[in-house]
């Protein structure tokens, strides 16, 4: 069961290990497999950050005592989807740019965490169901297709077809980017530390937890983009350097293998998608002027 804690015991060395440490190391790294409950000490299971945030669960079969805190309540579920093959389904412009300001959203809060300010309180309808639901004789078991996102390309179903049905995005920061990333679209995003223009494509250097990674910008997409985008990127550069404060960049992009062993190369692949501060380039840049 899915738990909301942040830190977990690591039973061989007693240390405490938190969503945030344990989200950066590769599956398969043996600090991942010795994890239990702070409360109870059930064994527990780590969960990457990709389509959800990262966090901890307990393992198959096994569940807190009964007078953790931490102990989910559960139901049994009326259906259960069961996902057969995949179906390619190319995200609008809409739908990346709504993804990509969802994201832009969640780094300012976690970084305004990360400096002690507190964030304003969101107003939720409280549940009136348990968290956890698990499969029993009566749960009707509903096959379907995975969707997959793309950026290029054309869907495999129709517009009709997807209605109701979740199209996954995986949010990826450079410290949560890891290997089984590469060729997949997510949503990226972190803080813009450098804009780099060369001759025929662009680098953004985004970084989070003193992690950096390249975003390239290549001739393809600022031959399709509607403005004179070097020249925007390179006002935003100059602008750059006289910010008390880094902005926040976010983006729908798309991994592919880098030439170098083991790495990944992140594209942006439309200009129109990149959002500073949870705006467009333009739009940012004029209220930069208009604050001068």
């Amino acid at each position: 069961m899915s738990t909301k804690f942040s830190v977990a015991i690591d039973s061989e060395t007693g240390n405490e290990r938190t969503v945030k440490e344990l989200d950066m190391i590769p599956n398969g790294d043996k600090r991942l497999k010795h994890l239990q409950c702070p409360i109870c000490g059930c064994s527990l299971s780590f969960r990457h950050s990709g389509v959800n945030q990262a966090c901890f669960a307990t393992k198959k079969n096994i569940e807190h005592a009964e007078n953790c805190e931490l102990r989910v309540q559960y139901e049994n579920a009326k259906r259960q989807i069961r996902q057969t093959g995949e179906e390619d389904v190319r995200l609008t412009n809409k739908m990346r740019l709504s993804r990509a300001y969802y994201w832009y959203l969640q780094i300012s809060r976690q970084l305004d965490l990360d400096a002690g300010v507190e964030p304003k309180k969101r107003i939720r309808s409280k549940k009136s169901t348990p968290k956890s639901r698990h499969k029993d004789d009566k749960t009707v078991v509903v096959s379907t297709a995975k969707l997959i996102p793309k950026i290029t390309g054309e869907s495999t179903i129709s517009e009709e077809q997807i209605q109701g049905r979740r199209v996954p995005t995986a949010r990826k920061q450079p410290s949560t980017l890891i290997e089984s990333d590469v060729n997949q679209t997510i949503n990226f995003g972190g803080i813009l530390e450098d804009v780099i223009v060369e001759s025929n494509h662009i680098w953004l250097v985004i970084s989070s937890a003193d992690v950096k990674k390249r975003v390239i910008i290549n001739e393809a997409a600022l031959n399709l983009a509607p403005v004179n985008f070097t020249e925007l990127m390179a006002t935003l550069k100059s602008r750059l350097k006289s910010l008390g404060k880094n902005p926040i960049f976010s983006c729908v992009i798309e991994t592919i293998p880098s030439s170098k062993e083991g790495s990944i190369q992140c594209m942006i692949r439309d200009v129109s998608d990149i959002l500073i501060n949870g705006k467009a380039v333009s739009v940012y840049l004029a209220k930069l002027n208009q604050n001068k």
